[in-house]
């Protein structure tokens, strides 16, 4: 039932699909989504590790460290997360123990430096969606509760939701968040991206300042490329960053693959962008999923503008989109002035 909603829904079957260790998932994905990846949690595998190599070992701070180093990072490619697993399992005395190399043998579904060069658009590294919902529900209702008391309690938790969904749409559309760099790169992304998302990138552009320096610089034809030290990396720090501006079409890409992983671009493009004077974020690293108007407008449900062609009904609810969040906004900035209220409805 669960994939032909899903095909129903998408259209195809799933890049990623994300579980437990489940035998029976596992043979249920290759059978159902057998073009789908089949990624294991991470969460469920580390919560197992103190009781296949011992509380003690798992409370050693170096230990935790390092395995925490290799194990939740994106920014180290395969042969150097096996090199370092091997020798930390070398040092710590765990080459006989066989849960360990069970977890070995099957790193290419659960470690992320085997999944650096896939798009993977944010997708979180564990089930915690799942385990949320479910989270949710536990609050909300038990096996006592009648049909009726169930219903009314998940309209209340609904209604909760709701409130907050548009309590932060809200925040994202018409409050400014404190701008730290003074810069238009950073103005920019304030417009563009939901809050929460916006404070990431503001984090990125920050960083740009005190975690960034310039180690190396070669032309190659039209590009440049500029050996970057990031003083808050995994390992050396050293990443190479390309950058090339043709007839102002701005392109760039950076070797830890942050953008091609999650849509997001790192402190690394942007340090570029600060560089060569690129004032706004370009169009072709927005990626939609990040920004405010990713929730489809009511008015392209509730309305059917049977006016012109497609350009022009187009238009039409731009324009309507644009005279109802100026309400919003006028009303959001008289809410704690009665007297303008009453005179703005009037």
């Amino acid at each position: 039932m669960a994939s032909e909603f899903i095909f129903e829904s998408f259209g195809r079957q799933p890049n990623v699909v994300v579980t437990d260790q489940d035998p029976a998932m596992k043979q249920a994905i290759e059978e159902v989504f057998p073009i789908s990846r089949h990624r294991l949690c991470m969460w469920h595998i580390m919560k197992k590790m103190a009781d296949k190599v011992g509380h003690e070992l798992c409370n050693n701070d170096e230990f935790k460290r390092r395995m925490c180093d290799i194990v939740w990072t994106d920014s180290i490619e395969p042969e150097e997360f096996e090199r370092q697993w091997k020798l930390l399992m070398i040092e710590f005395g765990l080459t006989e123990n066989k849960w360990i190399d069970d977890m070995f043998g099957m790193r290419s579904m659960w470690i992320p430096a085997f999944y650096r060069h896939e798009p993977m658009s944010g997708l979180l590294r564990t089930t915690s969606t799942s385990e949320s919902e479910n989270h949710f529900f536990c609050q909300i209702a038990n096996s006592q509760l009648t049909l009726v008391e169930f219903m009314n309690h998940f309209d209340g938790a609904m209604d909760v939701q709701r409130f907050n969904h548009r309590k932060n749409d809200h925040i994202s559309r018409y409050t400014e968040p404190a701008d730290w760099s003074q810069t238009t790169l950073e103005k920019d992304a304030a417009k563009i991206y939901t809050r929460s998302i916006f404070f990431d990138q503001q984090l990125e552009i920050n960083g740009t300042i005190s975690e960034c320096l310039p180690m190396d610089t070669k032309v190659e034809g039209p590009r440049i490329r500029i050996l970057l030290k990031d003083f808050k990396a995994h390992g050396d720090g050293l990443l190479e960053v390309w950058f090339k501006n043709l007839e102002n079409d701005v392109t760039a890409q950076c070797s830890c693959l942050s953008f091609e992983q999650d849509g997001l671009l790192c402190k690394h493009i942007y340090f570029l962008f600060k560089m060569f004077g690129v004032k706004e974020i370009p169009n072709k690293y927005v990626t939609k999923r990040w920004t405010k108007d990713v929730v489809p407008n009511e008015l392209n449900v509730k309305y059917n503008l049977n006016i012109g062609g497609k350009d022009v009904q187009h238009k039409a609810k731009r324009i309507a989109c644009e005279i109802i969040h100026t309400g919003e906004y006028l009303v959001s900035n008289l809410i704690s002035d009665l007297d303008q209220l009453v005179l703005v409805r009037d």
